[in-house]
């Protein structure tokens, strides 16, 4: 009896990381140029260094942050971009630098 539920544990146990590994590979790494309006992501990685990195950090932009495209200005620059707390309008030549995941 004792094996038999050390066995469904770790069938249970393997089947959970089989979804968490499926999971992850469903997200895609964009740069938040290419993503539409109302799509949302976290934050992966800043590629901008010097004084854009730092200023784009100091926005409160950093990996690890949720972000939702809220809309674009009719010529598609700049992007309204609503994090916890603010909403923030980034150049695309600033939003070039910074990758995304999304589902």
């Amino acid at each position: 009896m004792i094996f038999a539920r050390s066995i469904a544990r770790f069938y249970d146990l393997k089947n959970q990381g089989a979804f968490l590994l499926q999971e992850r590979v469903k997200m895609t790494v964009l740069n938040m140029r290419q993503m539409k309006k109302n799509q949302s992501g976290t934050i992966s990685a800043i590629r901008a260094s010097g004084e854009l990195g730092r200023r784009i950090r100091d926005m409160g932009l950093v990996p690890g942050t949720v972000i939702l495209i809220k809309g674009r200005a009719p010529l598609k620059d700049p992007v309204a971009i609503r994090t916890p707390g603010f909403t923030l309008t980034l150049r695309n030549s600033e939003a070039d630098y910074i990758d995304v995941e999304v589902a």
